[in-house]
């Protein structure tokens, strides 16, 4: 968390789970960084993102980056079992803040 404060980032989780499955599951985890519920309509915040996966009632995977100006600056989409990796997410935060200065 502290390096991507200092790319100038604010991190945020989103599934189509309840806000009280949020809660849990970030106690559980130790998480400190806002979680949203895109639980009512489901998945109406990821279908903009294009990761909802109506089939299935779930979210895919995925880092979504939106610049100061609202607009998506990068995206990866990633299998479910897989982590993201920080330091690709950290370098395209700085190609982000790079172009948006």
């Amino acid at each position: 968390m502290k390096r991507f404060e200092t790319l100038d980032a604010e991190v945020l989780g989103a599934s189509v789970d309840s806000t009280w499955s949020h809660k849990a599951y970030a106690e559980k985890m130790g998480i400190k960084y806002s979680l949203l519920a895109d639980f009512n309509p489901r998945g109406a915040m990821a279908d903009k993102y294009g990761v909802y996966l109506a089939d299935k009632g779930i979210t895919g995977r995925a880092v979504i980056i939106v610049n100061k100006h609202g607009k998506v600056a990068w995206v990866k989409n990633y299998d479910i079992p897989v982590v993201p990796d920080v330091t690709e997410v950290a370098s395209a935060l700085q190609q982000v803040k790079t172009v948006s200065a």
